[in-house]
C-alpha cells in the first residue's frame, strides 16, 4: 500500500512487496499482503484493509502497527455471531466504515457484504444469500431485506450521511442501495443484471434507466452525490442527488489521453477505484493505464498524479489478462485451482481470482536463493513445475541441472542435482546426483518425484521420505525422453521417441500411443498406430493423457487407457 502525500511525494506505508501473509503485530512496513484491494481509513488514522488473497481484513492504526481485523485466511464462509478474525472471507474486495465505526467488508466471493461490530468485534453478514445472482426473477432482490437478497461479486462500498450503504455489485451490472434505517435493498443504478453501454451519455437521465458494465468501485461526497467507476465502459459516473446519473470521465473508447483538459474528453482503461476528497476532486485509479488521476472539482480537467503508465513485472501482481509473460515453458494446477507457469527464469502464480504474482525468479538466469524466499532465487530456463498435495511445487530448473523445491511458506531448495551436468548419485542423497538438462519434473500422491533427466534419457525418482535417488526408467537406445508424468493410480507416464509408454505400479511397461517415427497422424483412431511428437503431458482426473505435439503444433488428448 502506497501514499502520496499533499505535495506529490510517493512512499508505501504497508508491505514489503513480497507475496504472502505475515507481521501481524509489527510494522506495517515490514508485514506481507497477498492482492491488496480496497482500502479506508477512520477519523482517528486507522486504515483498513481488504487483503484480497490472504481472505483477510487487515487494520493498520496511528503508530504503523498492522493486524488482522477480520478472516482466518481459509476461503469460504463462515463465522458469522462470533469474532471476526475467525470467521471465513472469500476474496474480500473492499472496506468501509458506517456512521456508527462497523466496518463493512465486500465479500466478494460469497457474494455477500459482512459487517464487523466496532464495540464486539462480531462479524455478521449485511446483505446476499450467498446465491448469486442471476436473471431469474427472485422476490427479494429488489425492494427486500437485504440479507434476503442475491448479490453477484460485491465489489466496492461507500456509505453516505443519510446512512444509506452503497455496493457497486460488479456481476450484476448495478449499484444496489441499503438503507441502514430500514435494512431494505433496491437497485440504485443500472438495470439489474443487465450491462451496456447506456447510449447517449451527454443526456441526463435517472441512474435507474442507465447501464453499466462491471462497476468495480462506488463512492459519495459531502453533497450527497455518487461516483461510479463503470469500469468496462470506461467511464467515470456521477449520479447527483435528484438521482439522474450524467458522465463525469472518459469517452468510453479505451486508451490514455486527455490530461490538462476536460475529464470528459479523456480515454480511460478499465477505472477500478473512486475516491473523492473533502473538497471535492475525484480521484480514479486507471488500472489499465497503471495510473491514478484526478478530476478537478471546479474545473472538470483530469490530471495524472502517480504513475507513469509502466507496469512492475514481477511478484507485486496485478490482473491475469494483463500480466506479460515471457517464452512460456510449462503449466501445472494444484487442487484449489491455483495455476503455476513456468517461463523467463521465473515461476509465476495464478490463483482462482485471476491475480498472477511471482513465485520464484528474479527473471535473471542463474542460480541463487537456496534457503530464501523464492521470489530473490534465480533460475535458468525453467521447462516444467509440478505441484504435491501439501502444497509444494517443483520446478526443472533445466539449465543448472536441478530439480527446485518452494514449500508452502514460499522459501526455495535444492530438491535434487549437484549444478554439474552428468550422470551419477544413483541410490545417494538426490542432492548429490548429477543430472543433465532435466526437462520435466512431476510428483506422486506420496509426495515421491518423477524427473524426465532428458539428456541422460531416464526417468529419475527421488523418495518422499529418503531423499535419494534412483533411476526408474531408461529408454531404449537413449532415445530421447522429454516428458513425464503421474496418475492418480501411481501409473507413470513418459513422452519420448515419438511415442508414450505407461509403467504401472509392478513396473510393467507399455506404449500406449506412438509408432515411433516422425510424422502427424492418427486422430480419431486407436492411439499405437498414431504418428506424434511430445514436449509436454499431463494426466487429467479422469485418466485422460493431454500433450503437447510440437510436429504436429497440436494439444492431443488420449483417452483413458484401459
Amino acid at each position: 500500500v502506497r501514499m502520496v502525500d499533499v505535495s506529490g511525494v510517493i512512499s508505501t506505508i504497508v508491505g514489503t512487496g513480497n507475496w504472502g501473509y505475515g507481521g501481524d503485530g509489527g510494522p506495517a512496513t515490514e508485514a506481507r499482503l497477498a492482492s491488496p484491494q480496497g482500502l479506508a481509513t477512520d477519523s482517528t488514522g486507522n486504515l483498513y484493509i481488504a487483503d484480497g488473497t490472504n481472505n483477510r481484513v487487515r487494520k493498520v492504526d496511528s503508530m504503523g502497527i498492522i493486524s488482522t481485523l477480520a478472516g482466518s485466511g481459509a476461503a469460504g464462509y463462515g463465522g458469522d455471531g462470533g469474532p471476526a478474525t475467525e470467521a471465513q472471507l472469500n476474496r474480500p474486495a473492499d472496506a468501509v466504515l458506517d456512521a456508527e465505526g462497523n466496518v463493512l467488508v465486500a465479500d466478494s466471493g460469497n457474494h455477500r457484504v459482512r459487517q464487523i461490530d466496532a464495540e464486539t468485534g462480531i462479524i455478521t453478514t449485511l446483505a446476499g444469500t450467498g446465491e448469486r445472482f442471476d436473471s431469474t426473477y427472485h422476490p427479494y432482490d429488489e425492494g427486500g431485506p437485504a440479507p434476503w437478497a442475491r448479490l453477484a461479486n460485491p465489489f466496492g462500498l461507500a456509505t453516505d450521511r443519510s446512512r444509506y450503504v452503497y455496493i457497486a455489485d460488479q456481476g450484476s451490472d448495478s449499484v444496489r442501495r441499503i438503507n441502514s434505517n430500514t435494512g431494505m435493498i433496491a437497485t440504485f443504478a443500472g438495470h439489474l443484471g443487465s450491462w451496456g453501454e447506456g447510449g447517449d451519455y451527454r443526456v441526463v437521465r435517472p441512474a435507474t434507466e442507465a447501464q453499466l458494465s462491471s462497476p468495480r468501485s462506488v463512492a459519495t461526497d459531502g453533497a450527497g452525490n455518487v461516483f461510479v467507476a463503470d469500469s468496462s465502459n470506461h467511464r467515470v459516473r456521477k449520479i447527483d442527488p435528484t438521482g439522474s446519473i450524467t458522465n463525469l470521465a472518459g469517452t468510453g473508447e479505451r486508451g490514455y489521453s486527455g490530461d490538462g483538459g476536460p475529464a470528459t474528453e479523456a480515454r480511460l482503461s478499465f477505472p477500478r477505484s473512486v475516491a473523492v476528497n473533502t473538497t471535492g476532486d475525484v480521484f480514479v485509479v486507471d488500472s489499465g493505464n497503471y495510473r491514478v488521476r484526478k478530476i478537478d472539482a471546479d474545473s472538470g480537467a483530469i490530471t495524472t498524479v502517480a504513475g507513469n503508465g509502466g507496469r512492475t513485472d514481477g511478484w507485486v501482481g496485478g490482473s491475469a489478462s494483463r500480466a506479460r509473460f515471457a517464452s512460456l515453458n510449462a503449466v501445472a494446477v494444484d487442487g484449489a485451482g491455483t495455476l503455476f507457469l513456468a517461463g523467463w527464469n521465473r515461476i509465476w502464480r495464478l490463483d482462482a481470482s485471476g491475480v498472477v504474482t511471482t513465485l520464484a525468479g528474479t527473471g535473471e538466469a542463474g542460480y541463487s536463493g537456496d534457503g530464501g524466499r523464492a521470489f530473490n532465487a534465480r533460475l535458468s530456463s525453467p521447462r516444467s513445475v509440478a505441484t504435491d498435495g501439501a502444497g509444494n511445487v517443483f520446478v526443472a530448473d533445466s539449465s543448472n541441472h536441478r530439480i527446485r523445491k518452494i514449500d508452502a511458506m514460499g522459501m526455495i531448495t535444492t530438491l535434487a542435482g549437484t549444478g554439474e551436468r552428468g550422470y551419477s548419485g544413483d541410490g545417494g542423497r538426490a542432492v548429490d546426483a548429477q543430472l543433465s538438462s532435466p526437462w520435466s519434473v512431476a510428483a506422486d500422491r506420496a509426495g515421491n518425484v518423477f524427473v524426465a533427466d532428458t539428456a541422460n534419457s531416464r526417468v529419475r525418482r527421488i523418495d518422499a521420505v529418503s531423499g535419494r535417488i534412483e533411476t526408474f526408467f531408461e529408454m531404449e537406445g537413449g532415445s530421447s525422453l522429454t516428458s513425464v508424468a503421474v496418475d492418480g493410480e501411481g501409473n507413470v507416464y513418459v513422452g519420448g521417441g515419438r511415442q508414450i509408454r505407461m509403467v504401472d505400479a509392478d513396473g510393467d511397461v507399455v506404449v500406449i500411443a506412438g509408432t515411433g517415427t516422425d510424422g502427424f497422424s492418427g486422430d480419431g483412431e486407436p492411439a499405437g498406430g498414431a504418428e506424434l511428437s511430445v514436449s509436454g503431458m499431463a494426466v487429467d482426473r479422469f485418466g485422460a493423457v493431454w500433450f503437447t505435439d510440437p510436429l504436429g503444433r497440436r494439444l492431443r488428448v488420449l483417452e483413458r487407457w484401459p
